[in-house]
């Protein structure tokens, strides 16, 4: 999500218009839509997905974060308040995605780690803009770091907190509900997400990589080793 929001930001510092303005919590109809849609002169179709985009057309920029998947997999597993078994299955939708965009090795396909990400984000936004082909001023790429670091996304996510919601998962305030959406979890709790950013309550949910060696048990690290020892040498990630 902070690369979605890198890229928004980069194409409306380059005079485009990033669409759609209101994000959707589920992308797979407004991406259907888009493909038949003309944009407008400046407008560009933005969007964060899960899925696969099939077939890639050469016109489209594709850029694929991927991350060591054990810890991807204790964030998801905290994020969305699920059970193991729930999330491990997750970690095989993860890699067979990633597995899609990497081995296509096309020009208008970005790989991203996210250890980029996390020790040089202001290099790594200045590389976006490159692969996008924008012309963004230093001054606009050091805002954009500014804007999205970890320190400022952790102060802004604890801010959807304070957006209530009640048992049946409706906001109680009219004013947030233009912005804001309740979704829900997996043990029927609800995460706020922002329509503004696509970015939710308790989106960063790990403190440090490794976390998930710590709070597993021996038998679901062996289950998850198991799963993702080759996926993990392949794009290689230490074991």
């Amino acid at each position: 999500m902070w690369t979605y929001n890198v890229t928004r930001r980069l194409l409306k510092a380059s005079g485009y218009k990033p669409l759609p303005e209101k994000i959707p919590v589920d992308d797979k109809v407004a991406i259907q839509e888009s493909l038949k849609r003309n944009p407008g002169k400046k407008g560009v179709f933005c969007f964060k997905t899960h899925r696969r985009i099939e077939p890639i057309a050469p016109e489209m920029k594709i850029i694929c974060p991927y991350r060591d998947v054990r810890d991807a997999m204790y964030s998801y597993m905290k994020f969305m308040q699920c059970p193991f078994q729930r999330a491990l299955k997750a970690v095989r939708g993860m890699m067979e995605n990633s597995d899609y965009y990497l081995k296509q090795k096309a020009d208008n396909i970005f790989p991203l780690r996210y250890d980029e990400i996390v020790n040089s984000p202001k290099i790594t936004i200045g590389k976006i803009a490159g692969f996008l082909e924008l012309k963004v001023a230093d001054s606009a790429i050091k805002e954009t770091a500014a804007a999205l670091s970890r320190e400022r996304m952790r102060k802004y996510l604890k801010g959807l907190d304070g957006v209530k919601v009640d048992e049946a998962g409706k906001l109680q305030s009219k004013a947030q509900a233009m912005r804001y959406a309740a979704v829900p979890r997996f043990d029927g709790s609800h995460r706020i997400y922002d329509h503004s950013t696509g970015f939710q309550s308790n989106h960063i949910t790990t403190g440090k990589e490794g976390e998930w060696r710590e709070q597993l048990t021996t038998e679901q690290q062996k289950a998850l080793m198991e799963l993702t020892a080759p996926w993990l040498k392949k794009y290689g990630f230490p074991l």
